[in-house]
């Protein structure tokens, strides 16, 4: 299978930052992004701000359905986290994430499979540009990272494949956590009754 060598910024179609804009925790018709918005690696929609966007901002900012959204100012240990828009519901990119949209030749899930992957090694981590209280890494140095990629149809059956497997070790992690809850339960009783003499 032939994998074309390529980097980040050459499969990409829109790499830039959110809109600055004043936001607040009231409820506007407008969700907007924050840092915690991703912060665990999926989009929480109950972790937004809210923001009164003109026209020209809502059609700058709101994200589009395969839209990846990149935390590159955080502590270092979040540095290099994303999220992928699945469109759920409106919602608009704001300031402190940066937008990467892939190019057509490139799956959008493919490609936040390998930035989860760079993520989990501690790639950001060992190389982002650590400040007092916080970490970043800017969009050149994400441009440069070099990507592999093979034909579109390869990176599809990719996705689902894991996607298939991700729901067998989601599976398998819940049926641990049942039976361990079940062991902790049986433990407790075992542990009452040895206290009052009924184990004899």
């Amino acid at each position: 299978m032939n994998w074309k060598k390529s980097t980040i910024g050459e499969v990409l179609s829109v790499i830039k930052n959110g809109i600055n804009c004043e936001q607040s925790k009231n409820p506007t018709p407008f969700k907007i992004t924050r840092i915690e918005t991703i912060s665990k690696k999926v989009f929480d929609f109950e972790r937004v701000g809210y923001a009164d966007l003109t026209d020209i901002e809502q059609k700058k900012s709101k994200l589009i359905l395969g839209d990846i959204l990149f935390s590159h100012i955080n502590s270092p240990i979040h540095v290099g986290k994303t999220a992928i828009y699945e469109g759920e519901e409106d919602i608009y990119h704001g300031i402190n994430l940066l937008l990467l949209r892939t190019i057509k030749d490139v799956n959008p899930h493919f490609f936040n499979l390998f930035l989860n992957n760079l993520f989990n090694t501690g790639y950001w981590e060992k190389n982002c540009k650590k400040s007092v209280n916080q970490a970043s890494v800017n969009q050149k140095d994400i441009s440069k990272v070099p990507f592999d990629y093979p034909d579109l149809e390869t990176q599809i059956l990719i996705v689902r494949k894991m996607e298939a497997l991700s729901n067998e070790i989601n599976n398998a992690k819940e049926s641990t956590q049942r039976q361990l809850n079940n062991l902790n339960v049986l433990s407790n009783s075992l542990l009452s009754h040895a206290v009052s003499g009924k184990l004899i």
